[in-house]
């Protein structure tokens, strides 16, 4: 789901290099140009049961300068 700026998405990861492979999150991210923001679930098995599609927390965390420069399109589902 997609609000301005700002995108909320829920899914299960499949690659990754932290050990959570299979984990079910939420992720959001807010685009700012060179200077977006991210937000995520709490990984715990409890958060994970309760974690409803687009569900996520408020974008919180900086990206790190040169990365992670996302862009966010209008989607909502019909």
């Amino acid at each position: 789901m997609t609000g301005d700026k700002v995108a909320v998405v829920t899914g299960v990861i499949t690659a990754t290099d932290i050990g959570i492979k299979g984990r079910r999150v939420g992720m959001s991210v807010h685009d700012l140009g060179n200077r977006d923001r991210l937000g995520c679930s709490r990984l715990n098995q409890e958060a994970e049961d309760h974690l409803h599609p687009c569900m996520s927390s408020a974008p919180f965390e900086k990206v790190e300068a040169g990365t992670g420069d996302f862009t966010v399109l209008p989607w909502h589902p019909e």
